[in-house]
């Protein structure tokens, strides 16, 4: 009787045991992944995981290809779908898909000074994406500070990245975590989207945000108040000229200069068109604020609060923007070395992840704000931000003659 009643507790154990190992069982879901990927391939270690699991996914392009900014996305019917920031993904609490948009990379022949895919221009160079894990880096470049040639025969440029808000869930495309580590950023073409083209031009606009700056650096303000930047009157002026002024602004200073000279060759800037812009209409037209923003003549320039409504530009209508249309337009996500510069990216995995917000030229509703347009939903922001935010990515557009 006894052996009989060891024999049943056992039994009973086992049995409880069972239920509670069944119960503890998280329920996995399957990781599907697409197959009319194209470019390249991508793997995963498991077909199936748990909601929440991290998901490293292997990115495999072929040759000439690469992962395009935001190309790494998951999705199932209840989550939609979702960018991932980097090359990992948490799972989703039902089956999953997983899909990559490759693209070509960028080659501007020798000899020549752009390159053209339907409405795509390769112009220019800029650092923008991590170096790769094989490239190893050599010597410095003579004359140009920072910069440094990889075994691959191509140029790189040394930064420390300084994420956004040192926010930790910031990472580059590879999945570094962005902030205090020094990395290399491949010097590479940049990809234009064609705005227009008449009678050989073509005005156009990087299709991604390649830097991160402050409309107007807090140290060059003349305001006696510190952080509120609410002027920017330069020696020898007889108006005020406030802080959301094109003019006078760090950012404007930056294209038309620095961005000018480290981005194009001479046969490219021979080829840019010096286009007048009036800054006169802010988002809610003249008013005390842009009557010292005069017209400027400049070959690369943001666009202004009007350009983001015009039809002709590509972009979607005031009327359809009201109707809280998403515009592909609008959105914009941001390069490794924008994310290095300290651009806001969005982090949270949604059909948004990677996007960034950046400058207009157009001055908001206060002295100190100016026109941005939040990319991670395409929305203009009218109030305006604070000129000093060097969160905000930066978008530049210029005018080429076509051959």
């Amino acid at each position: 009787m006894k052996k009989f009643k060891i024999i049943a507790a056992l039994l009973l154990a086992v049995i409880v045991a069972s239920f509670v190992l069944v119960g503890c069982t998280a329920k996995t879901y399957n990781i599907v992944i697409a197959n009319d990927i194209v470019g390249g391939s991508i793997t995963v270690e498991n077909k199936t995981s748990a909601a929440g699991d991290i998901i490293k996914v292997a990115v495999s392009p072929q040759e000439g290809y690469r992962l395009a900014l935001g190309g790494l996305t998951y999705s199932s019917k209840k989550f939609g779908v979702n960018h991932a920031l980097g090359n990992t993904f948490a799972m989703l609490g039902e089956d999953t898909d997983v899909s990559a948009k490759f693209e070509k990379i960028p080659v501007i022949a020798a000899g020549e000074t752009y390159a053209r895919e339907g409405n795509k221009i390769y112009f220019g160079e800029y650092p923008q994406s991590i170096k790769a894990e094989s490239v190893n880096i050599g010597a410095a470049v003579t004359g140009r500070a920072g910069y440094f040639m990889g075994d691959d025969g191509k140029m790189y440029l040394k930064k420390t990245g300084s994420a956004f808000n040192d926010n930790e869930a910031i990472v580059y495309s590879n999945g570094v975590t962005v902030g205090g580590s020094e990395q290399y950023f491949l010097v590479e073409p940049m990809t234009w989207t064609i705005l227009n083209e008449k009678d050989g031009k073509a005005t156009i606009m990087t299709d991604n945000l390649i830097d991160s700056k402050a409309f107007l650096d807090s140290k060059n303000t003349t305001d006696p108040y510190g952080p509120g930047d609410r002027y920017n009157t330069k020696p020898g002026e007889d108006k005020k000229v406030y802080a959301n002024n094109y003019v006078n602004s760090d950012i404007r200073a930056f294209l038309t200069d620095t961005f000018y000279n480290a981005a194009f060759t001479d046969a490219q800037q021979e080829m840019m068109e010096s286009v007048t812009n009036n800054n006169q209409d802010g988002v809610y037209e003249k008013n005390k604020y842009t009557e010292a923003n005069n017209n400027t003549v400049d070959k690369i320039y943001l666009l202004d609060y009007n350009d983001l409504f015009d039809a002709d530009n590509g972009f979607q209508t005031m009327d359809d923007y009201r109707q809280k249309k998403i515009d592909p337009m609008k959105t914009s996500f941001t390069t490794d070395f924008a994310r290095a510069s300290g651009a806001f990216t969005q982090t949270a995995d949604t059909e948004y992840g990677g996007m960034g917000y950046w400058w207009t030229r157009s001055a908001g509703k206060e002295s100190y704000q100016t026109t941005v347009l939040t990319s991670s939903r395409g929305y203009v922001n009218t109030q305006g931000i604070n000129t000093y935010k060097d969160s905000v990515g930066v978008r530049p557009v210029i005018t080429i003659t076509l051959k």
